[in-house]
C-alpha cells in the first residue's frame, strides 16, 4: 500500500486554476459552436457541473475514507516516471515509453520503484500511467488537476453517447439525460 497523496498541496494552488481556466475557456468557446440546441447546451452545462461535483466527492472519498486504491498507485508511479523525464534526452524518454521494465536502462530503472507491484502496474496499465505522467507536466503534478483532466475527457465520451442517442430518440431526451449523464 502506498502513501496516499494529500488532497491539497501547494501544487494544487497552481495546477487546478490553470486546468480549470483552460477548460472553462475551451468549453465556453467550443460548446455553443457544436451544440446548437439551447436545451442540449443547458443539459451539457448541467452535466458538466454534476461531473465536477462528482470528481470532488470521489476525491474526498478516496483520500479520506478509502485511503488507497489504483488511482493513488497510478498517480504515485506517474510522478516517479515524470520525475525521471527531467534532464533526460528524447531517446531516453522514448526508451521509458516503449521498453518493458526489464529492458529499461539501469540508470532509469534505478530512479523507479523496484517492486513487483510497480512492475505489474506498469506492464498492465502502461497507457494510463504514461498519460498521467505526461499530463502531470501541464498540471504541476497536482492530483486534483489530473483528476479533473481525466474527468472532463470522460465526460466528453459520456456526452457523445447521450448526444447520439438524443438524435436517434429525441422524445426521450430528459430520460436519457438522467440515465446517461446524471447516473
Amino acid at each position: 500500500m502506498h502513501e496516499a497523496p494529500a488532497l491539497l498541496s501547494i501544487n494544487d494552488f497552481f495546477g487546478v486554476p490553470v486546468v480549470l481556466a483552460f477548460f472553462i475557456l475551451l468549453i465556453k468557446w467550443l460548446a455553443p459552436y457544436y451544440i446548437k440546441d439551447p436545451q442540449l447546451l443547458r443539459f451539457f452545462y448541467w452535466g458538466l457541473l454534476l461531473r465536477a461535483v462528482g470528481v470532488v466527492l470521489s476525491l474526498l472519498f478516496y483520500t479520506y475514507i478509502e485511503g488507497y486504491g489504483d488511482t493513488f498507485n497510478y498517480f504515485t508511479f506517474a510522478k516517479k516516471i515524470s520525475s525521471t523525464f527531467s534532464g533526460k534526452s528524447f531517446d531516453e524518454i522514448k526508451n521509458i515509453f516503449y521498453s518493458d521494465y526489464a529492458d529499461m536502462p539501469l540508470h532509469i530503472k534505478s530512479t523507479l520503484p523496484d517492486s513487483a507491484n510497480f512492475r505489474g502496474l506498469l506492464e498492465g496499465n502502461r497507457f494510463i500511467i504514461f498519460t498521467t505522467a505526461i499530463i502531470s507536466f501541464f498540471t504541476f503534478d497536482s492530483y486534483v488537476a489530473i483528476s479533473i483532466v481525466f474527468t472532463l475527457f470522460g465526460y466528453l465520451g459520456t456526452w457523445l453517447i447521450f448526444y447520439r442517442l438524443v438524435k436517434i430518440y429525441p422524445q426521450l431526451c430528459n430520460y436519457l439525460f438522467f440515465f446517461i449523464i446524471c447516473w
